[in-house]
């Protein structure tokens, strides 16, 4: 594919530092791909410089140890998006890394300049990470997994995403105004109705947790417009219902040594339930054959069908 390229540098200063130097390193659109054994953050950037001096600031980042950064000579900001929620959906479903994605890139789909054609890159760029151990399955094995066709990560088309967020501004103005309300979802067949359903869910679940940069002019979408709203309404609906968020992790020593006394006497009692009812077929058969099994199994199917009619 000409013009792609996969560079990998230490995610730290020193890396950072490399990037002053680096073609493209300041003024064009990439994608990139912070991790270490186990976890993983995919985004995209104008300027991958500074974007790296912001992760290095985040917490969150501080345990990933190498950052790989797709270049192309053809990249534009639109395509950085769309390989961007792309690598997402995939690595999510290869289940390789847990993602450090909340938000999961543009919720919304979006057509652009030859956009199928920015996405055939995807089979180029996702052999060069398979061949680096990134992944553990081929691309088209991916995409033939459930979790790869139902993910949260989906974007959705203009109109699933207006009815998302119609319901979920509808579902705050509800709770906001202690009334209830119903919201019906209405579609034919294969129109999407479940993967707006998981969408909602997800979003509700999560928004609060949600990361938005809104230093970048391209980070005010609908998705994280709602994110934003979503964040004031929940901070101010915690603190009207006097919702606890936080808990103590410890447990009391006398009330963790009960709860493994009970677990072990639980476990027991189902062992002890199983050999009882469960093994007489094994017995008969061991010491009468078989034959007389299936009379003695046939007998007692007459008898639980005359109880339940009696």
């Amino acid at each position: 594919m000409n013009g792609l390229k996969i560079n990998q540098y230490e995610f730290n200063d020193e890396g950072k530092l490399n990037l002053s130097n680096v073609d493209k390193g300041k003024d064009w659109p990439v994608v990139y791909l912070i991790h270490n054994d186990k976890e993983l953050y995919v985004g995209e950037t104008q300027n991958i410089y500074k974007r790296v001096e912001q992760h290095l600031k985040n917490k969150d980042r501080k345990n990933l140890k190498l950052i790989k950064i797709i270049f192309d000579d053809e990249f534009n900001k639109s395509a950085a998006l769309d390989i961007e929620q792309s690598l997402i959906q995939l690595f999510n479903a290869d289940n390789k890394y847990k993602l450090q994605n909340l938000n999961g890139g543009q919720s919304e789909k979006h057509n652009y300049f030859q956009r199928e054609k920015y996405l055939n890159k995807l089979d180029s760029i996702w052999d060069i990470l398979t061949k680096n151990g990134m992944t553990n399955m081929t691309l088209d094995a991916v995409r033939n997994t459930d979790l790869f066709k139902y993910s949260p990560y989906n974007t959705l088309t203009n109109e699933q995403n207006e009815a998302c967020k119609i319901i979920l501004y509808d579902i705050m103005r509800k709770l906001s105004t202690n009334t209830e309300g119903t919201s019906i979802l209405k579609g034919s067949a294969g129109t999407g109705k479940t993967i707006v359903l998981i969408n909602m869910i997800y979003k509700l679940i999560n928004a609060n947790k949600f990361e938005i940069d809104f230093s970048d002019d391209d980070s005010l979408t609908d998705n994280n417009q709602f994110i934003h709203d979503f964040k004031i309404f929940y901070d101010n609906f915690k603190k009207e219902h006097n919702i606890l968020t936080k808990f103590n992790n410890s447990l009391d020593k006398q009330l963790k040594k009960d709860v493994i006394s009970k677990t072990k006497a639980m476990f027991f009692h189902k062992i002890g339930g199983f050999l009882v009812t469960s093994t007489d077929s094994i017995l008969i058969s061991m010491f009468v054959g078989l034959v007389l099994l299936g009379k003695y199994t046939n007998y007692l199917t007459i008898l639980d069908s005359m109880n339940s009619v009696l």
